[in-house]
């Protein structure tokens, strides 16, 4: 390479850096802007920090390396999803684009092709790399794509019905010894029907040049038909790009969290109904007694009460939860990478007071392993056992699980911190603020 295009590369660097800060390209997150500027500075020496280093300059946490490494992992993450996410959107049209490629945290660029340059080249349309995305072609692939679409569609609905053939696979003698538990009792013996909650992700369409949608899409801060208006009322450029096709998808964990739970509901007296946390509606909410199966990050409606009251708050990140009374972060990071050694991920279960006295029960998780794990521990007498003396004569409580994961696989849950909590206001709360909130002119 010559010295005139290492000079080039680290004009672009430079310039690529400001860009996505003045666009605001890694959303509100000071954190992210911080390690950006760090990478950027540690690239102009040519050198790749360690994550010790990236912990302890950015993020200040403690000097203990195993929680060091973890951190710098997550939020390593983060911002290559958030530079994805630019240059899939707003910065779709720069001629360089930023990358920190998997197993190394040396930042840099590369000089992004375009599909018409690409094609000039190989007689084949690119695959773009920085959206996750099913794409529509002709013939066959045209009809796998509607194949995989309508699937996706399908999902939810299976969800919805899965329930009833659910199974109890252990000692069916301890059935009724789950339901009498002072976690679930309150739930199936109250004067309020049940509705199981399954936290759902919107997704839709993009259009292309002919006016087809030829792809679908998950962006995390466009969870519903109305953020998707917001979103085209903020770029009016891409107003009639995007297309609202009423799809949905539930996480893999969703599955095996109904799985163990729906047999415990179906004893519920004043009967049980199954809907996405999408689809709540208001009604709903104040006159049923509520079971969340999802990811935090896919509370919806659910998540504003659910930490109003809390000693917990969510971090930077949907992966990180913070105990406001510790001032301690758990940072999730078993579901980041393939590896043999078992990492950490996180689970809350929390239950409060509803609108009209009705019973809210959450049972949430980082991720898969998290979700499945939580609703394993719930739904075991054992484990009901331990929580007896914080959920008795239905009392509000919390519990903040730590999940022991492989590859995405829950293998042992151990509780983090467990206590009483105050039931939520139901008024909305100013102080309650999540990662991928639109600013605040925008909220409704």
């Amino acid at each position: 390479m010559t010295t005139d295009g290492a000079d080039d590369r680290a004009l672009a660097l430079r310039q690529q850096v400001e860009t996505i800060l003045a666009a605001e390209g890694l959303g509100r997150s000071p954190t992210l802007e911080r390690l950006l500027r760090f990478l950027l500075a540690s690239a102009m020496e040519a050198r790749a920090p360690k994550e010790v280093e990236i912990a302890g300059a950015v993020l200040s946490r403690l000097p203990d390396a195993r929680e060091a490494d973890a951190s710098a992992r997550v939020y390593i993450h983060r911002l290559r999803r958030k530079l994805d996410d630019f240059y899939a959107g707003q910065g779709r049209d720069q001629a360089w684009r930023l990358i920190l490629p998997k197993g190394s945290y040396l930042l840099g660029v590369e000089r992004i092709v375009r599909r018409d340059e690409q094609a000039l080249v190989s007689g084949d349309e690119p695959e773009p790399a920085h959206e996750r995305e099913i794409r529509a072609g002709s013939g066959q692939a045209a009809s796998a794509w509607w194949k995989r679409a309508l699937l996706a569609a399908l999902v939810v609905g299976a969800a919805l019905t899965g329930w009833a053939i659910g199974t109890w696979d252990r000692d069916p003698g301890q059935l009724e010894v789950v339901r009498r538990s002072a976690v679930w009792s309150p739930v199936l013996t109250g004067d309020h029907g049940v509705a199981l909650v399954l936290g759902d992700y919107y997704i839709f369409g993009e259009r292309d040049k002919q006016g087809n949608v030829s792809r679908l899409i998950r962006k995390f801060d466009v969870n519903s038909a109305g953020d998707l208006d917001r979103l085209k009322m903020m770029e009016p450029a891409s107003n009639g790009r995007y297309a609202n096709l009423g799809l949905a998808y539930l996480p893999v964990g969703a599955g095996a969290a109904l799985r163990a739970v729906s047999p415990v509901l179906g004893a519920a007296r004043r009967g049980l109904t199954v809907t996405t946390v999408s689809q709540l509606s208001a009604q709903t909410m104040q006159n049923a007694s509520l079971v969340y199966l999802g990811y935090i990050s896919g509370l919806g409606v659910l998540r504003a009460p659910m930490f109003d009251g809390s000693r917990f708050a969510v971090g930077s990140s949907f992966d990180e939860i913070v105990d406001q009374r510790t001032g301690k972060h758990y940072l999730a990071s078993s579901h980041l990478e393939e590896s043999d050694v078992p990492g950490e991920d996180y689970a809350l279960i929390s239950a409060f007071r509803g609108v009209l006295g009705n019973r809210i029960i959450i049972i949430a998780g980082t991720r898969d392993a998290a979700l499945m794990q939580a609703a394993q521990f719930v739904t075991e007498p054992a484990t009901l056992a331990r929580l007896h003396s914080v959920a008795e004569g239905g009392r509000a409580f919390e519990v903040l699980l730590g999940i022991s994961a492989l590859r995405n696989v829950g293998l042992a849950a151990r509780i983090v911190a467990i206590s009483q909590r105050s039931n939520p206001s139901w008024q909305e709360n100013a102080a309650n603020r999540f990662p991928d909130s639109f600013p605040s002119s925008l909220e409704q």
